[in-house]
């Protein structure tokens, strides 16, 4: 079922909207462009994530950065790639089975997230599958299929 369902607002701050699908246990995260952001924001914006990941037993994950704009000279690069290892490695520790990824239509960042997503992978086991999509749509129908 992908067409009209009920959603459920879980939380919606200027660094995160959490939008949950019961029906079909899909948690939607959308990361709004907010460009003055520190990473103690980052780090608790991410566990944020995990926490409800957990509080409702999710199964899949749509994620929705396509507005952020990285600020490296806010976070800094090292301490945001840390920030990304902590959360996967936090949700290899949940009922996750698949995160759909919304790609953006910037090269340059969809460059940066595939050599962040290399490095990381390269140091960690988890059991979900990671894809990457244009559309929700077609990240939903990815999750239930």
């Amino acid at each position: 079922m992908i067409g009209n369902i009920l959603k459920m607002l879980i939380l919606k701050n200027k660094l995160q909207v959490l939008e949950y699908e019961p029906a079909n246990n899909i948690l939607l995260a959308e990361w709004p462009n907010h460009e003055d952001y520190s990473l103690p924001e980052v780090v608790q914006t991410l566990e944020t994530l995990v926490k409800y990941i957990r509080e409702y037993n999710v199964k899949y994950l749509v994620i929705n950065s396509t507005q952020v704009k990285p600020n490296f000279q806010i976070t800094g690069l090292r301490e945001f790639k840390a920030a990304i290892v902590e959360l996967v490695y936090n949700l290899s520790k949940t009922s996750l089975k698949k995160i759909a990824r919304i790609a953006t239509n910037n090269p340059e960042r969809e460059i940066l997230v595939r050599n962040l997503a290399h490095e990381i992978s390269q140091g960690l086991v988890f059991d979900f599958q990671i894809k990457e999509f244009l559309s929700q749509t077609e990240a939903k129908e990815w999750l239930l299929g």
